[in-house]
């Protein structure tokens, strides 16, 4: 049986799957009831069906068993553990002790169909170069060591590929204020490396970059970066990323109000070819001084 190479990475799809041959089963099993047929808390169930954990191959047997899964509909949960099983080797794997958040946004990056960013106080992070990065994590390195610091960056450096991979991207449109370009993070030199970054990405079909050039009359500085991230069966999620850290909102209405907020500063951006325009102004601007 085909699996969807994105749905097999998705916890929470396969989470929801679980979730809904429950509720499907004819004896209407609870969350308790599932755990006491496991022999673990109800709460491991529950974080089965949040996308939080997979189960191993024996639990999710008994699982099937309890809920009386029809074979066709079974064949396609086995099919889908089992790519997953495969799919777990994966290039963020190789890091240890990554935050649990940001392990859960490069999954969300991993398997959305489409990204809607954000920017107002830096180049997004999908699309920021290496000395770019080491710039803005300078302050990290002295908080939390060069060591750490120097894997951030690696992994940050690392997500930004899933822009480019041969087998379907994600379709990317970002709206980026104007004083990010303007900015000279890590100096002029490293700045104009990034803004020519910035133009080579905004020429792929799948990569769509608008700027809000600063004569705008949108307060676009005062609000913080944010993504949103759109799946193929998944409810879509926005994420936040700040120096503190990384925050998840799943709630619809609030995704809802993201997207709308995302509609309304798109509106004051340029058409992506006037975008490229100004981009290749700044550009000639920092190379000429």
């Amino acid at each position: 049986m085909a699996v969807d190479a994105r749905e097999a990475r998705s916890l929470r799809s396969f989470g929801r799957m679980l979730a809904e041959a429950r509720k499907a089963a004819p004896s209407r099993p609870t969350q308790k009831d599932v755990g006491i047929a496991l022999g673990r808390p109800r709460d491991l169930v529950s974080l089965f069906e949040r996308g939080g954990q997979r189960p191993d191959l024996d639990q999710l047997t008994i699982m099937l068993d309890l809920f009386r899964v029809d074979p066709e509909k079974r064949a396609g949960i086995m099919a889908l553990f089992h790519a997953a099983r495969e799919a777990d080797d994966l290039w963020w794997m190789a890091y240890r002790d990554l935050p649990r958040p940001l392990v859960k946004l490069i999954e969300y990056e991993d398997v959305a169909e489409k990204i809607r960013m954000y920017a107002s106080g830096s180049i997004p992070g999908l699309l920021q170069i290496s000395d770019y990065i080491n710039a803005i994590f300078e302050f990290g390195v002295q908080e939390y060591g060069r060591s750490h610091m120097e894997i951030m960056a690696q992994v940050r450096l690392r997500r930004g590929e899933v822009l480019v991979r041969d087998e379907r991207p994600p379709i990317v449109d970002a709206v980026i204020a104007e004083g990010v370009l303007r900015e000279h993070t890590g100096g002029r030199e490293t700045m104009a490396r990034q803004l020519r970054h910035l133009a080579e990405m905004a020429q792929r079909s799948t990569i769509s970059i608008r700027i809000i050039p600063k004569e705008a009359e949108v307060a676009a500085g005062s609000i913080p970066n944010f993504t949103i991230f759109d799946f193929q069966r998944d409810p879509s999620v926005r994420s936040s990323d700040s120096w503190d850290g990384i925050s998840f909102a799943e709630d619809p209405k609030v995704v809802r109000s993201s997207r709308r907020l995302c509609d309304y500063l798109a509106g004051y951006a340029l058409s992506a070819p006037r975008s490229a325009d100004l981009i290749a102004s700044v550009l000639k601007g920092m190379e000429n001084v």
